[in-house]
């Protein structure tokens, strides 16, 4: 016989021998422990436990034998801990050493799918995204179809992936197949639910109204309702499960949406509340106002009142009083009382948002407009004396939203302040005025004037002299606004006046620039009353003063004030 023959017979009788020791005495004792800890590894991973899975995976691949397969699901664990770069590194190195077919697909599949979640969730590009789904999708497709028990956890990401790429049937079998795996889990529930009512949407068609749906769209409709109601008794209270607080809240808002759709508001404006007292920031507040408003109507709709009502109780009954997350919720609810005129409730919930941020400084100003309304007037005023305090360009932005209809607001309060002689406090909404309507002079007009009452209110009523620091501290103030307005309507003839009497009369100083000021202010006033289109307010105040300036100029040159 030949040596090469006799070597190829050698080496056979190798193999059999080798398979017949196997079969007449098992699997070693390391391999047995290679497989059980894997099998207790991926019992973890299924239950979402990947932490303590993750030890498992590393003895399992430092015994004999368990190299690459203890490897292998430990790399898959990492994914599930965030940590799929490492992951993917791994991954490339498990190729160099020989590592291919269905476990290659697999692993990269599952990588690809957790990178194009993680940039769907940090709002990476699109394409970028498209594409991790796509090669996830060809990946983990031919992992399942050679492998699909040993891959079971597979399946639910293909149909992720498949969904993302409006891959409808092809998502909808993967699913159907993960159930079967994991009939248990909430989120393969919400995914079917998401599919569903995507292959709704399709069959709907350009058809808005429910009574216009084919057959076919209210079956998918329906399919998805049972898989979102199905998902939300599977997440049960999960008070300790972060996990499943996320998937919960997910349905909730996934099924309101469809609701809304459905034209079901009330159902989803439950959903929408059950969502927040979970996860408070999970969704936009002002998106589910809008979405929850009537069709056809401007008019506010009490399904948002009624979500976040339910969303603080709900919250306030799972979590401690401490917790500051329901501080946006608590503003918006003061915001939806407002808009529905319950200006006492809407008081209560702001105030309940302060407490529990501070930082919500733009929500003095909703409390002032809320206690206005109620005829307030000292509590609107002290309102907007601490927004102006703590944060005066907020205050002002939010002033600039409706400027029209704010100022008029604080006008009227200006005017009640005036009649009570609350001076300071009207200098304070005459100050907010002119920092809001920014090319209006006359608020600084009346800023001016506002504090040199003030100065002599104290004179007259408290025996003040004109030259206590404090009081030539508001004809400072004073002085500074009348500049101000100079500076937005230098050829106002009775704001270059008024500005010239704070230098003759209060501040005692710079007479040749104050002699300057009204003889400039004659002459504006002259120009002025010349024009053909002024109206009858401007002719009388720039009559009022013309008379005034001459007046002035004639005691600065040392006669006598006109009567």
């Amino acid at each position: 016989m030949k040596r090469e023959h006799l070597r190829g017979a050698l080496g056979a009788l190798l193999v059999w021998t080798l398979a017949s020791c196997a079969t007449l005495f098992g699997p070693s004792a390391a391999e047995l422990a290679v497989r059980d800890l894997i099998a207790q590894g991926r019992e973890l991973l299924d239950d979402d436990r990947p932490q303590a899975a993750e030890p498992l995976f590393e003895e399992a691949a430092a015994l004999p034998g368990g190299a690459p397969r203890g490897r292998l699901w430990q790399l898959r664990c990492w994914m599930d801990l965030g940590r799929s770069n490492e992951a993917l590194d791994g991954i490339d190195a498990l190729k160099r050493d020989g590592l291919d077919g269905p476990e290659l697909d697999y692993l990269y599949g599952m990588a690809f799918a957790r990178r194009a979640q993680w940039h769907l969730a940090t709002g990476v590009d699109a394409s970028s995204i498209f594409l991790n789904f796509q090669d996830a999708a060809a990946h983990l497709g031919r992992a399942v179809e050679a492998e699909p028990d040993r891959f079971r956890d597979a399946h639910f990401l293909l149909a992720r992936s498949t969904w993302e790429m409006s891959e409808l049937e092809r998502a909808r079998d993967a699913i159907e197949t993960s159930l079967v795996y994991f009939p248990e889990k909430a989120a393969n529930w919400l995914l079917k639910g998401r599919i569903a009512f995507s292959q709704h949407e399709v069959a709907r068609g350009e058809a808005d109204r429910p009574a216009d749906w084919p057959a076919s769209a209210h079956a998918l409709w329906n399919e998805a309702e049972a898989a979102f109601r199905h998902a939300l008794e599977l997440c049960g209270n999960p008070l300790d499960d972060p996990v499943r607080q996320a998937i919960l809240t997910q349905t909730a808002i996934q099924f309101a949406n469809a609701l809304v759709w459905k034209r079901e508001r009330d159902e989803a404006a439950r959903m929408y509340g059950l969502a927040l007292s979970w996860s408070p920031d999970a969704i936009d507040f002002d998106t589910v106002r809008a979405w929850l408003r009537p069709l056809e109507t401007d008019e506010p709709y009490r399904g948002f009142n009624l979500a976040l009502r339910a969303a603080v109780l709900g919250f306030r009954e799972r979590f401690p009083a401490t917790d500051p997350r329901d501080a946006s919720m608590l503003w918006w609810l003061g915001y939806s009382h407002w808009e529905l005129g319950e200006f006492e409730a809407a008081e209560t919930a702001f105030l309940e948002a302060l407490a529990h941020n501070p930082d919500f400084t733009n929500t003095w100003h909703y409390i002032a407009l809320v206690r206005y309304a109620r005829d307030d007037w000292p509590g609107m005023i002290e309102a907007l004396k601490t927004a102006w305090e703590l944060s005066p360009v907020e205050l002002v932005n939010e002033m600039q939203l409706d400027p029209e209809l704010n100022l008029e607001k604080l006008d009227f309060v200006t005017a009640w302040c005036v009649e009570h002689e609350r001076y300071l406090d009207a200098a304070i909404l005459s100050e907010i005025c002119a920092e809001t309507a920014q090319f209006d002079p006359r608020y600084w007009n009346n800023l001016g004037l506002l504090l040199r009452d003030e100065a002599d209110r104290r004179i007259e009523d408290e025996g003040a002299n004109v030259t206590d620091p404090e009081l030539q501290a508001l004809y400072e103030r004073a002085w500074t606004a009348y500049v101000r307005g100079l500076e937005i309507a230098p050829d106002d003839g009775q704001l270059m006046n008024d500005t010239a009497v704070m230098l003759q009369y209060y501040l005692m100083r710079d007479e040749v620039l104050a002699r300057t000021m009204y003889e400039a202010a004659i002459g504006l006033c002259r120009e002025a009353l010349e024009r053909d289109d002024l109206d009858e307010a401007d002719r009388l105040r720039f009559e009022k003063a013309l008379e005034d300036a001459r007046s002035n100029l004639r005691v600065l040159d040392g006669g006598e004030a006109d009567d």
